[in-house]
C-alpha cells in the first residue's frame, strides 16, 4: 500500500529514540519539523534536512506554533519521574489537537501496565496515554520492551568486552523480547502512515524471546569466546544509577525492573506476528545488532567502578 508523504512533527528528536524517528522519515521522503529548546544540538538534524523550530514542553503557546500545519506528531518523553511528565504530554497532544493535526503515534518508552502499578515509570506514561485516547485525536500507542542498545550503553559494553560478562538487573531466566532503536523507528514511522488504525494499542519487542543466559550465548557466538551473564542486584543496581545519574533516577529505574521481574509472567514477552501484520517491518535479531555494533569503539569506555 502506497501513502502521502506527510508533514511530520517530532518531540524527543535529539535523543536516541527521536532521532532514529527522524533519520528514517527522512530516508522515507517525508517533510519532518524537529522541536528542540536548544537548536545549537539540532545542527545535524537541520543539515539532513529537517526543519528545526524552537520550543518547550513547558511551554504550550511554542508547542502549538511547533504542530501548525503538520499532518501527524510522534510523540516521545523526557526520561523524568514526576507529574511534570503528565504536564509536558498534555501539552503536545493538546497543541496538536488546536492545531488541526490529524494523526499522533506516542512512544511510552515501556510496556506501560493496563492498571496502577505505583511505579512512576509505567503510572505516568499510563496517564498520558489516557489522555491521549480521551483527546478525540486519531492516535497510535507503540508500548516497547527493552532496548537492545541498554547493552551498548557505557555502563554495558565495556564490561562485556573487557569481562566477558553481560550485567543486567534482571534474573538470569527472566524472558523479554528485546528490540533495537531502529526497528522502534521503524514501527513509528509506519504507525504514522496509518491513522486507519486509530486507538491501536501495540505492545512491541523484537522476533525472540531470550533470557538472560541465551544473550550471553548470542554475544559468545559472535565473539568466539565465553561470555557469561550476572544479574545485577536491584539495590546495587539502583546505587550505581544513581551514582551516575543523580537521583531519585536510579530509585525510579530499579523500581521497574523489580516490577517487570516479580510479575507471575513476563510483561516483555511479545508476540510479534499480529503486529508487523499491520505495521510492516523486518524485524531485527540480537545477533544481528550485535554484529552491527562497532565493540571496540564501546569497550573503550571506562568501565564504572561505583
Amino acid at each position: 500500500m502506497e501513502y502521502a508523504q506527510q508533514r511530520v512533527l517530532v518531540y524527543g528528536a535529539t535523543g536516541v529514540q527521536g532521532g532514529s524517528v527522524v533519520r528514517q522519515l527522512l530516508q522515507h521522503r517525508h517533510q519532518v519539523r524537529v522541536v528542540v529548546r536548544d537548536p545549537g544540538k539540532a545542527q545535524a538534524l537541520g543539515q539532513s534536512g529537517a526543519e528545526v523550530v524552537v520550543g518547550d514542553l513547558k511551554d504550550p503557546v511554542s508547542l502549538k506554533t511547533a504542530s501548525e500545519g503538520i499532518d501527524a506528531v510522534f510523540l516521545v518523553l523526557p526520561l523524568e519521574f514526576s507529574t511534570a511528565v503528565v504536564e509536558y504530554g498534555r501539552n503536545a497532544i493538546d497543541a496538536a489537537k488546536a492545531a488541526g493535526v490529524n494523526h499522533i503515534v506516542f512512544n511510552t518508552s515501556v510496556v506501560v501496565a493496563n492498571a496502577s502499578t505505583n511505579v512512576k515509570a509505567l503510572d505516568l506514561k499510563r496517564e498520558v496515554q489516557r489522555y491521549l485516547q480521551q483527546s478525540g485525536l486519531s492516535n497510535i500507542i507503540l508500548r516497547p520492551t527493552f532496548y537492545m542498545e541498554n547493552l551498548a550503553a557505557p555502563w554495558s559494553a565495556p564490561t562485556i568486552v573487557q569481562q566477558g560478562t553481560v550485567a543486567y538487573p534482571m534474573t538470569s531466566d527472566f524472558k523479554a523480547s528485546w528490540i533495537s532503536v531502529a526497528d522502534v523507528a521503524a514501527l513509528a514511522v509506519e504507525a504514522l502512515k496509518r491513522p486507519d488504525l486509530s486507538g491501536s494499542i501495540f505492545n512491541i519487542g523484537g522476533p525472540e524471546v531470550l533470557t538472560g543466559h541465551e544473550i550471553a550465548q548470542q554475544f559468545a557466538s559472535v565473539f568466539g569466546r565465553a561470555v557469561n551473564y550476572y544479574p545485577i542486584p536491584l539495590d546495587q543496581f539502583e546505587q550505581q544509577m544513581n551514582a551516575g545519574m543523580g537521583e531519585p533516577i536510579g530509585t525510579e529505574i530499579a523500581a521497574l525492573y523489580r516490577w517487570f521481574v516479580e510479575q507471575p509472567q513476563s510483561p516483555a514477552i511479545i508476540n510479534m506476528q499480529p503486529v508487523v501484520q499491520k505495521l510492516p517491518v523486518q524485524l531485527t535479531s540480537l545477533k544481528q545488532w550485535i554484529l552491527s555494533q562497532n565493540w571496540s569503539n564501546l569497550a573503550r569506555t571506562p568501565v564504572s567502578q561505583t
